[in-house]
């Protein structure tokens, strides 16, 4: 190697270092606040803020932390709504409400969803997504909820992608309830 480039070489590690320790820096805080329960929604789905694990089993009104059924983590993935990670199909997991558990009896048409014979309000399925992209809802129909079932919904933004597109989720899916620590909006 060269003087110049060896020069070279010493003033660019000189001015990564700090980008560099810093960016490890926030990876190593953003690990230790992952395993230690905490969740940073930046999603509108679910009011934006920051959510911490729970020991709660899933119940009706709960926020959870789930994956997306493989065929929705493929769609998620392919149309960039959610970010990579560890759930399967390379996404990140979802925090939706539990609107709907085992037992229950979800009738879902164009208009929306009915629970247990009640309408739920901001339940419509939409056409398109916010890109104009053509949306796929899931099969319209009466279900009832089998053991182990989940209808995941959010009540806090009409165009939450859940199971109105993606269909109930089995319960292995659900990775942890959580409840908000600090919100920018009211839930």
């Amino acid at each position: 190697m060269t003087a110049v480039a060896n020069d070279l070489s010493v003033i660019l590690l000189r001015r990564l270092r700090a980008p560099l320790l810093m960016a490890a820096a926030a990876l190593a805080m953003a690990t230790t606040a992952y395993v230690a329960g905490l969740r940073i929604n930046l999603s509108p789905s679910m009011p934006r803020g920051l959510y911490r694990t729970v020991e709660d089993a899933p119940h009706r009104g709960a926020f959870v932390e789930a994956c997306p059924p493989a065929a929705a983590a493929t769609i998620a993935k392919a149309r960039g709504y959610l970010p990579t990670g560890a759930c399967p199909g390379d996404v990140a997991p979802l925090l939706k409400g539990i609107l709907a558990i085992p037992g229950d009896d979800v009738v879902f048409t164009e208009r929306g969803l009915e629970l247990n014979g009640v309408s739920m309000p901001n339940t419509r399925p939409f056409d398109v997504d916010l890109q104009g992209r053509t949306l796929e809802p899931h099969p319209f129909g009466t279900y009832h909820l089998a053991p182990g079932q989940y209808w995941l919904h959010s009540s806090h933004h009409p165009r939450s992608w859940d199971s109105r597109y993606f269909g109930p989720v089995d319960r292995s899916l659900i990775r942890a309830c959580v409840k908000p620590l600090w919100t920018l909006e009211a839930l």
